[in-house]
């Protein structure tokens, strides 16, 4: 287990457990977004880590729910998240020549280019295919990334924005439920359950390249 991922587990479950991190953890610790405390109605103590930061809601382009009008749309949200606001066109042209391929998640070699936000400046991203663990999620999200991950029946691109679940002082933890901003017509928020999670079948890390 990496050492920074170590850390944020055992950093969780010390909250988790009312305890007081040593000194020289606490300040080696990443700043993270978590929240820690007894769940009353599910009668447990419950971690929440969640993005912190502009979130706005981008529907699929007409309204619907076509898979890869979901993934244009969360590519927006993300971007939006960091400031930008760039048109589900402007995507479309610079990123893929007009055409979104199939399960565009798979191949991420289109968004190593440059998109142009509606003020015409020159964005470039990062991307990163993750393996499914909530862990890692977890992980990412403490360090302030909105991800985007397939989910649901039948799967599409969403946003995830938050996760709820349990854990230990051996580094383990149980996702109990997950946010997610879903592009699909009229959903918007929703909740990702344990059982579901099981279900998820990608997630992609998107961000905007930091220049040196």
């Amino acid at each position: 287990m990496a050492p920074d991922r170590r850390s944020f587990l055992v950093q969780s479950a010390a909250l988790l457990g009312g305890l007081a991190l040593p000194a020289a953890a606490d300040a080696a610790a990443p700043a993270t977004h978590t929240v820690c405390g007894f769940d009353k109605k599910r009668k447990t103590k419950l971690c929440t880590v969640s993005v912190k930061g502009p979130l706005q809601y981008f529907p699929a382009r007409g309204g619907g729910n076509d898979v890869n009008g979901c993934w244009i749309a969360c590519l927006q949200m993300v971007l939006k998240f960091y400031g930008h606001v760039v048109p589900a066109a402007n995507i479309l042209r610079d990123c893929y020549g007009g055409k979104v391929p199939r399960n565009p998640w798979q191949d991420l070699s289109a968004l190593k280019g440059q998109v142009t936000d509606e003020k015409g400046r020159k964005l470039s991203l990062t991307t990163e295919k993750l393996s499914v663990r909530a862990t890692d999620a977890a992980e990412l999200l403490a360090d302030n990334q909105p991800l985007i991950i397939g989910a649901f029946q039948p799967a599409h691109p969403v946003l995830l924005t938050s996760m709820s679940y349990t854990g230990d002082m051996f580094g383990g933890m149980t996702i109990v439920d997950a946010t997610v901003l879903d592009p699909t017509q009229g959903k918007g928020t929703r909740i990702v359950s344990s059982p579901d999670w099981v279900n998820v079948t990608f997630i992609t890390r998107v961000a905007l390249h930091k220049k040196g």
